[in-house]
């Protein structure tokens, strides 16, 4: 669509834009697949010194020393770890003595870890696909790893459709670990920002102006991270950012809804403790007999 008609800016338009889109819309950008984003966000990712995209190495290695550590290659030989990126998880699993693969469906993220895993001899499995779309071999994985709040991006039926998939992966008494945040770690509902681009910028490498609108579904526990790219003719683009935000005991009654039981909740999946107002908390989910 375009914001410019008759020579003029339709704010009536733009107005309506800003509203509250309809729960788990799909915008018109996908943030993780589109080729000129993704190759961004993968700069992000391997950034030593930044939290946006992946943490930063000492906590990537401390996670994977605590899993190794609690549930050790030797019990659970067979790793899976959904939305890796590009590997920076997989190649110390792979390290500490697990057979490892990996699920991510940008290109961008795929193909580093691809090259990287042959230029160093790990052999690690990476596929890109949706890890919605996945069809997994029963009794394939002792233990699954979905890290870095991937969890709380999905929708509730996506969720769910997930689980089931997971179930039948993991072996009776196989593990899946994963992290989620709380509504303490999301920034406050309505929050409104601009800022313009000349060229080489994260949206688009031609000038354009994105507008940044942040919005809370207070009842379904629910934030968007909207942006709207507008190009310098008018044209203007959506992509939406969703995250679901989870309680510790939501989350213990889900797994057990799911087929699971609690094995451990911490702080994060490094093992640190609990604390009574968490931004964020990592868990371990025993599967409960056959899938």
């Amino acid at each position: 669509m375009n914001l410019i008609s008759n020579g003029r800016l339709d704010l009536n338009l733009l107005h309506r834009l800003e509203q509250k889109p309809p729960l788990f819309s799909e915008g018109d950008i996908v943030f993780w697949t589109d080729p000129y984003i993704s190759a961004h966000v993968l700069e992000a990712h391997l950034d030593p010194d930044s939290d946006d995209a992946s943490r930063r190495p000492e906590s990537i290695d401390g996670t994977v020393a605590f899993i190794a550590g609690r549930y050790s290659p030797g019990e659970y030989p067979r790793l899976l770890d959904l939305g890796c990126g590009p590997g920076l998880y997989c190649e110390r699993f792979f390290d500490a003595g697990y057979e490892v693969s990996g699920i991510d469906f940008s290109a961008a993220s795929i193909d580093f870890a691809r090259d990287q895993a042959h230029d160093t001899g790990r052999t690690i499995e990476y596929r890109k696909l949706d890890y919605r779309d996945w069809e997994p071999d029963n009794d394939a994985c002792d233990l699954i790893t979905m890290i870095f709040g991937d969890f709380c991006v999905l929708s509730p039926a996506d969720r769910d459709g997930l689980l089931g998939k997971i179930r039948r992966a993991l072996r009776p008494g196989g593990l899946f670990l994963f992290d989620c945040f709380t509504e303490l770690y999301l920034p406050g509902p309505d929050e409104r920002a601009w800022y313009t681009m000349l060229y080489d910028g994260f949206w688009r490498g031609e000038e354009n102006l994105v507008l940044e609108i942040k919005h809370r579904y207070q009842e379904e526990r629910v934030h968007l991270n909207r942006y709207l790219i507008i190009s310098a003719d008018g044209e203007v683009q959506s992509s939406h950012i969703w995250h679901r935000w989870y309680e510790r005991a939501e989350l213990r009654s889900l797994m057990q809804d799911a087929g699971f039981e609690v094995d451990g909740m911490w702080g994060d999946l490094s093992g640190a403790p609990l604390r009574p107002s968490p931004e964020w908390f990592g868990l371990a989910a025993r599967l409960v007999g056959n899938p």
